[in-house]
């Protein structure tokens, strides 16, 4: 299976963010690797304090499987730390597998 290299993610992290949604889904894998894709790059842009950006990428992830557990666990979150709790605790709630981070947010 093909394989993204660091400099290409390096790359990548500096576009802006709609060029880099537009190539995820231009990319010719799976939906469940998009979605990784997506969630990677919410991570890489939460490292950098960049939380609007992360937030944009696990919302896209949201419109490919609005039902992922990782994907409402891990937006719930940021957005807890945008300071956005209300609509933290709504994609939280959505989460069906929810541990014990979850439910100490809720």
């Amino acid at each position: 299976q093909e394989q993204i290299a660091d400099k290409e993610v390096d790359v990548a992290i500096n576009q802006d963010k709609e060029v880099v949604a537009e190539a995820i889904m231009a990319y010719q894998t799976s939906l469940v690797n998009k979605i990784a894709l997506y969630n990677y790059f919410s991570y890489a842009k939460f490292k950098l304090d960049a939380l609007t950006d992360s937030i944009y990428y696990l919302k896209q992830a949201l419109l490919i499987d609005d039902k992922n557990d990782l994907v409402l666990k891990n937006l719930g979150f940021v957005l807890f730390k945008n300071n956005e709790q209300s609509v933290a605790k709504e994609y939280l709630q959505k989460v069906q597998n929810k541990d014990f981070m979850v439910l100490d947010l809720l």
